[in-house]
């Protein structure tokens, strides 16, 4: 009897793949593990970005100071001075400030001035505040017409209610929370970081 290898060997790489999917699906100690193996890892990198990038920055060229930044990000979109400005905030979740960055770039800008970044947000807090209210409160209005209409035909007919532009206004006022609610970590980021907004 021959030995096909190459299913054999097929099925040994499968394996491979397969092992650590069961342990994530089945073993919350796996799970747990993953997790405090990527926080350890991000806080090794913290603590030498602030020991030696950060608490030597006068001593160290700018160029070398964006080089740990995006060693540190994994990335190159944020400079440095961003980060000299959170670490300066003294927020005790720096990962989650960078990532909130992240998700208000649609209002938060890197500007450069005099040789140096700043956050700028081409609105007002008070226009921010106004299309976060309004957005909120048409998504509001929309979602609930369309559960009174629908309750309304479930209770007159027996059957939801077929309205297509009634489902495409509540997925036009779902999409548009997504904006709305970068506006309102916008809001909550000046809180913590410099943002220059408009007068």
């Amino acid at each position: 009897m021959s030995v096909n290898w190459g299913a054999f060997l097929t099925f040994l790489s499968s394996l491979a793949i397969v092992t650590p999917i069961i342990k994530y699906l089945f073993l919350p100690s796996y799970r747990i593990h993953l997790r405090r193996s990527s926080y350890i890892e991000k806080r090794d990198l913290l603590e030498k970005y602030y020991s030696e990038t950060y608490l030597k920055k006068e001593e160290k060229n700018k160029f070398i100071l964006q080089a740990d930044t995006n060693i540190l990000l994994s990335d190159d979109k944020v400079a440095y001075q961003t980060i000299f400005h959170i670490l300066d905030s003294q927020s005790q979740y720096f990962y989650r400030i960078i990532d909130n960055l992240k998700y208000c770039k649609l209002f938060i800008k890197q500007a450069k001035a005099n040789n140096n970044y700043s956050l700028v947000c081409k609105y007002s807090k008070k226009q921010l505040r106004i299309f976060f209210n309004v957005i909120l409160t048409i998504y509001i209005f929309i979602g609930l017409v369309w559960f009174l209409t629908n309750i309304y035909s479930l209770l007159k007919t027996g059957k939801w209610l077929n309205d297509s532009i009634l489902d495409i206004l509540v997925l036009i006022g779902a999409l548009l929370t997504v904006p709305a609610s970068k506006a309102k970590a916008t809001l909550k980021l000046a809180k913590v970081l410099p943002i220059e907004f408009k007068e």
